[in-house]
């Protein structure tokens, strides 16, 4: 259980400390804190939490003065706009009298908890460690009837050679293991963090596509119930909007040829009705702190000891779409661009892993794509690049994994 407690007063954020740990179950190492409300918003967007501790009167950034609603006017804010991971349980808490008796009909109203601290008094912590107590009862119910993740990424490549190649020259002692009935080669691999051991899986699709990538994206989760999938490899980008060997994170993902042919005029025509899949939000802002990192993705392109495109490497987070065709002609190309103006480049599988994983069983794995740009797709294809794209794509998702996820 993730508790994010939202406290100025150091002295105060002690006492709440030592209230959360005295219950059962609760480690500190599960606590986070924010001492403004600027920094809360950050937390909120970036991670999940189980319970929210609200003081009410807070500052707004760390070098302002408290203002007395501050932890009211944050709370509609979470309540009504859709950029945060508003936590199931919030509960406010304040020491002053005129704002406890502003607040509780407000909490009350989103049927939420709002106590009266009081730190010569024992009943604030009474009722904290309640409702702690009744969170914690209801995530262990939760989790004798949903399975835990056994895993911590599961890694999908369209192709042995170079993608899947480039994934197991990362350094994470990886070895090939079978699972009983399916004929797939996979490779487990594991590193650690935080004095904690995370396993990784990864295996190639039997061919290109969608269907492929699908097919074996469901077969990984359900084999090896991972909490994120990724898909590592090599696209083709928009010219003029991407270089080769840009890293491209896809946000959205979707099948461009997913529509209907119609007959308009005596002219086929093409009503394109794609279905898009974003990325985690929280996911997505931490690859667009990455892309900032400009001295690691330099640091990755002075790696590569064979022949790398000239400019420096970036990586960009924005529209990637799947077909179920190699494309080599720059009208085709154009008409995708049609369906999203952002678009950054095309592929063949991401779709396949995206819709495999919004489709999974509880719990699902939350799914992301890195993939480098090697040519352009528009008939002046250039192969000099794969092998380079292949082990960018590679390390950028190294790095990502971890030291971000």
């Amino acid at each position: 259980m993730k508790v994010l407690v939202v406290e100025d007063d150091t002295a105060k954020l002690r006492q709440i400390s030592a209230a959360l740990v005295a219950v059962d179950g609760f480690s500190l190492k599960d606590l986070v804190h924010a001492v403004d409300v600027q920094s809360a918003k950050v937390a909120l967007r970036e991670e999940r939490f189980d319970v929210l501790i609200l003081d009410i009167a807070l500052p707004l950034r760390v070098d302002l003065d408290v203002q007395q609603d501050a932890g009211l006017v944050l709370l509609e804010e979470l309540l009504e706009r859709e950029q945060y991971f508003v936590p199931e349980h919030i509960i406010g808490l304040t020491s002053h009298e005129e704002l406890f008796a502003a607040g509780v009909e407000r909490f009350s109203r989103r049927l939420l908890v709002l106590i009266k601290f009081d730190g010569g008094s024992g009943e604030w912590i009474r009722r904290l460690q309640s409702r702690v107590r009744h969170v914690l009862a209801a995530e262990a119910g939760r989790g004798a009837e949903v399975p835990a993740f056994l895993s911590h990424l599961a890694v999908v490549c369209a192709l042995e050679s170079p993608e899947l190649e480039s994934v197991l020259k990362i350094p994470w002692g990886w070895k090939q293991i079978r699972v009983p009935g399916d004929d797939t080669i996979y490779y487990q691999g594991k590193f650690e963090k935080d004095e904690s051991e995370f396993v990784v899986h990864a295996a190639a699709a039997p061919r290109m596509g969608m269907s492929a990538s699908a097919v074996l994206s469901t077969k990984m989760i359900a084999s090896f119930r991972p909490k994120f999938i990724a898909m590592a490899g090599i696209a083709a980008g928009v010219r003029n909007r991407v270089k080769a060997g840009d890293v491209i994170v896809s946000d959205p993902s979707w099948d461009y040829g997913s529509g209907k042919w119609v007959l308009r005029d005596g002219k086929n025509s093409f009503l394109a009705a794609p279905h898009q899949i974003a990325l985690d939000t929280s996911l997505r802002h931490k690859f667009r702190r990455l892309a900032d990192n400009h001295s690691l993705l330099g640091r990755i392109r002075e790696s590569w000891p064979a022949e790398r495109p000239e400019h420096v490497l970036s990586l960009r987070v924005g529209p990637l779409a799947s077909g179920a065709a190699v494309l080599a002609d720059k009208g085709t190309i154009e008409g995708v661009v049609s369906q999203h103006r952002e678009l950054l480049g095309v592929e063949m599988e991401t779709y396949g892993v995206f819709s495999a994983a919004s489709e999974a069983i509880s719990p699902r794995p939350a799914p992301f794509s890195v993939k480098a740009v090697v040519d352009f797709a528009d008939g002046e294809k250039d192969d000099r690049f794969q092998r380079y794209g292949a082990y960018v794509s590679a390390q950028v998702l190294r790095h990502f994994v971890e030291v971000m996820l």
